[in-house]
């Protein structure tokens, strides 16, 4: 019985010599008949919940014979239910609110419905899934109609415990050649709650170095004299982790040709009295000839500029003879040169 008022009668034909022409099927009580050449044949017109006996009825040239079913009670077909909204094989994490969008509908003829719910209480139309333990869990809605038939729908998802933001358990390394024109790189480091994206901040002293974000840095003529090192940030489906620093690397300044490596740092434009720029001739002055047991010493001041992108070096700038001794740096003006000095003393026999 289909439950839409219709049934549908199998039969096994006679055999071959009793020659039937037709089958009649009729429906008891009604008299709601079909014929066919065969078996099954579907009668229509009935009344679902209603019990019903069918005759069978095989017609030939000779004449007919009949035969009649148990009795049988058509119900009406299942209610059907549907759920639009999410889609089945989802994941989300504990505590997630996931919004629910559903459908219930009566089969044809069917009685109408009596409710339409989900697993979680819910009834209309929509509601929201059940998060609140991690697992692999299921969401049915469920249609009831009159007459107590039901149908159902279901999808299945996935609930997992939410991660924390990155954290850094070994901090990244940086490694490399630290002179001009040699690549520096930087390893991620290790950090937990797997990171899906690392981001780069390659640093000279400490401040960032403007367009310097990838794993790996070359190295510029500006960068003598400084430490450089890299931040790392990591960051996951739930947020950034703090940067986490590397080991700084030092990029030596290169000794200028002649005197020994820089030893210090000057700041402004003098060096005792003799002022960055002056010619020889006003060194000279400024450094009266003078001699001791009858020799002479003559200084030279190789000053490196830091930072200078051309790596201009200023040999000998100042150049004079003086007696014996150490020679004061002045205090620092108003304009602030940075410069690294060379300091080389040469004896000179002439006197």
């Amino acid at each position: 019985m289909a439950g839409d008022g219709t049934a549908t009668i199998g039969f096994t034909p006679g055999a071959p010599n009793c020659l039937p022409v037709s089958y009649t099927v009729a429906a008891l009580p009604g008299g709601a008949n079909a014929s066919g050449a065969g078996s099954p044949i579907t009668v229509t017109g009935l009344t679902d919940n209603t019990t019903y006996s069918f005759s069978v009825t095989a017609t030939n040239p000779i004449g007919s014979a009949s035969v009649t079913t148990p009795a049988v009670t058509p119900e009406s077909a299942a209610p059907q239910a549907a759920i639009t909204a999410p889609a089945g094989n989802g994941s989300y994490t504990v505590g997630q609110s996931v919004p629910t969008m559903f459908s219930c509908g009566e089969a044809p003829g069917g009685p109408g419905l009596t409710s339409c719910t989900d697993s979680n209480g819910s009834s209309g139309t929509s509601g929201t899934l059940n998060t609140r333990s991690p697992g692999t869990l299921a969401y049915t809605v469920t249609a009831t109609s009159l007459d107590g038939q039901t149908g159902t729908a279901t999808i299945h998802y996935t609930v997992t415990v939410p991660l924390g933001i990155p954290v850094n358990q070994v901090r990244p390394v940086a490694s490399g050649t630290a002179t001009p024109g040699h690549a520096l790189s930087c390893t991620t480091g290790t950090w937990s709650n797997a990171p899906s994206i690392y981001g780069y901040q390659w640093l000279r002293n400490g401040n960032l170095i403007a367009g310097a974000s990838r794993p790996s840095y070359t190295v510029a003529a500006g960068d003598e004299g400084s430490s450089l090192a890299c931040d790392v940030v990591a960051a996951n489906s739930t947020g950034v982790g703090a940067a986490a620093m590397s080991n700084g690397i030092a990029v030596p300044i290169v000794a200028t040709s002649g005197c020994p490596a820089a030893t210090g740092t000057i700041h402004g434009t003098h060096l005792g009295p003799v002022t960055l720029g002056i010619t020889r001739a006003t060194a000279q002055r400024d450094f009266p000839r003078s001699a001791r047991r009858g020799k002479l010493y003559e200084q030279f001041f190789c000053l490196t500029p830091r930072r200078d992108p051309r790596r201009v070096r200023l040999a000998a700038t100042a150049r004079a003879t003086r007696r014996e001794g150490s020679l004061p740096v002045s205090q620092p003006g108003r304009a602030r040169v940075d410069f690294q000095p060379d300091l080389c003393d040469r004896r000179n026999p002439t006197g």
